[in-house]
């Protein structure tokens, strides 16, 4: 049984925002999904929200690291590492982070979000099934062969904007090579989710 103070909750809404609340975190749930919501006029941050089993990998030279309230850190990641991600941080400007360190986060357009886990994708196309680099984009030249199946080790998600389709999930097949879950016959799992 979930217990809900309708008081309470408005009295913190109120506090956020007209600035009351100025250090203080707010966690709300709904159903398995939950939010910090942060005063959006603390340090330009809007909002935290905290992930599982899910890493990143940087993609870029030398990445920078910023503290939740955007100080440059000391500190870079290492192109092609990769680091579990705690939480994504959205700030008001638009921009997201992935947490790498208790205060240190990565810029979303320095690597990118991954799931973890061992499976074997088959190919269930009558013509050969486009490949995708991270990003997306379609490989030139490159495709997988109807009814083959291929070993399987992360997944990104993607969410469309409009909530009108489904989610599209794309598996890795090669280092940076990705099929569309719209190609595959559904993921034959050989063991569980990576926990970090």
């Amino acid at each position: 049984m979930k217990f809900f103070n309708p008081g309470l909750i408005a009295a913190l809404i109120i506090s956020l925002l007209t600035g009351a609340v100025t250090d203080t975190q707010v966690f709300a749930a709904t159903g398995n999904d939950k939010t910090i919501a942060t005063n959006s006029n603390q340090n330009g941050v809007k909002t935290i929200t905290p992930v599982e089993n899910t890493a990143v990998e940087v993609t870029s030279n030398s990445a920078k690291l910023y503290s939740k309230i955007g100080s440059l850190s000391s500190r870079e990641l290492s192109q092609g590492s990769d680091w579990k991600v705690g939480s994504e941080l959205f700030r008001n400007d638009g921009s997201t982070y992935f947490q790498v360190s208790t205060d240190e986060f990565l810029p979303a357009d320095a690597g990118y979000l991954y799931g973890t886990f061992n499976g074997v994708a088959k190919i269930a196309t009558r013509t050969p099934a486009p490949l995708y680099n991270h990003n997306l984009k379609k490989i030139s030249g490159r495709s997988l062969a109807p009814n083959s199946s291929w070993q399987t080790d992360r997944t990104i998600n993607v969410y469309p904007a409009d909530n009108t389709k489904a989610i599209v999930h794309y598996y890795r097949v090669s280092t940076d090579e990705w099929v569309s879950s719209d190609d595959i016959d559904p993921i034959v799992y050989t063991n569980s989710v990576t926990s970090y």
